[in-house]
């Protein structure tokens, strides 16, 4: 290589390199988490047993940090720098447990943590969040497998699935959609709680 060549190349290595190097070339990371219902909905009863929500299982797919999105009904897509502050699982079971306490005016009702582990005396509300994102035809969707289990007793499996408008095509207001969609499930499984506790005391003698 004769030497015009090289002191050509040896500059515009350097400014690659530095451009490279520059800060603000990658995207910033922005974080979400969800929060209980605001404003919150008004109670719809008392519960007075104690009730664990969760533990809260994730579909493979949601195993995840970042938020989902579905460009079409077989294709999933990340978005590499829209994530979760936390971990979903304990995210929506802080959230979830927040929210059924506030309807059930329940001073008793618990997330699930795993420092704790699974409890065997108190009544648990199992679930399986089967989809949480945006589908193809951009709404907002949270589905849900749902068991009762109450020491040896385990009712029925049961599935909720929600859908609701997203405002735009923003992340931010993915979020803000999805986390609606929290909300009205804490309201539907509140109200079956409710329901459960009734039924045992009618059939109590």
């Amino acid at each position: 290589m004769n030497k015009t060549l090289t002191l050509l190349l040896v500059p515009a290595v350097l400014t690659l390199i530095t451009g490279c190097l520059q800060p603000g070339t990658t995207p910033a990371t922005t974080f979400y988490q969800l929060r209980p219902m605001d404003p919150p909905h008004a109670p719809i009863g008392t519960y007075t047993e104690s009730l664990v929500v969760g533990p809260i299982e994730l579909g493979a797919y949601l195993n995840n940090p970042r938020l989902v999105t579905r460009p079409t009904a077989n294709q999933v897509a990340y978005l590499e720098h829209h994530r979760w502050a936390e971990s979903l699982d304990l995210n929506l079971a802080f959230v979830l447990a927040q929210d059924i306490a506030h309807l059930l005016q329940s001073s008793r009702t618990y997330a699930y943590s795993p420092r704790i582990g699974v409890q065997t005396d108190v009544e648990t509300l199992r679930i399986r969040v089967n989809a949480f994102e945006v589908d193809e035809k951009g709404q907002a969707v949270l589905d849900l497998s749902f068991i009762l289990i109450e020491g040896v007793e385990r009712k029925p499996i049961e599935r909720l699935i929600l859908k609701g408008p997203v405002q735009d095509t923003t992340p931010a207001a993915q979020v803000e959609a999805m986390n609606k969609l929290v909300g009205e499930a804490s309201l539907a499984l509140a109200r079956i709680v409710l329901a459960d506790e009734k039924a045992e005391k009618a059939e109590a003698p």
